[in-house]
């Protein structure tokens, strides 16, 4: 089976080669401002701005998840944990970059 990569907006995953993970072996979920940098085949958006920005980029990515379409979704929930409960529905193995932790 195809393992998840789900890619946070922390500083840390600047450091990390994303085109290093190979399609056919990683399926690679990421969060809002991602496709500038890079395009997941997963995208989760959860805000009104940065969907009309994607939307109006005219970049497109395979499977993108919008606040609507996310029925798991609570107040208070953030785009990388909603990236990794998508990845959830569908992997058995997860691993996550970019998920740093504030002090």
């Amino acid at each position: 089976m195809v393992k998840a990569l789900v890619v946070g907006n922390g500083e840390s995953r600047r450091q990390i080669d994303l085109n290093l993970f190979k399609r056919n072996e990683w399926e690679i979920y990421g969060c809002n401002a991602l496709y500038r940098e890079f395009i997941p085949d997963h995208l989760i958006i959860l805000d009104s701005p940065m969907r009309e920005e994607f939307e109006q980029s005219g970049i497109k990515v395979a499977n993108v998840h919008y606040l609507e379409d996310i029925p798991e979704y609570e107040p208070m929930m953030n785009s990388g944990l909603i990236a990794l409960i998508v990845a959830m529905r569908t992997h058995n193995e997860i691993h996550m970059i970019g998920f740093d932790l504030e002090r």
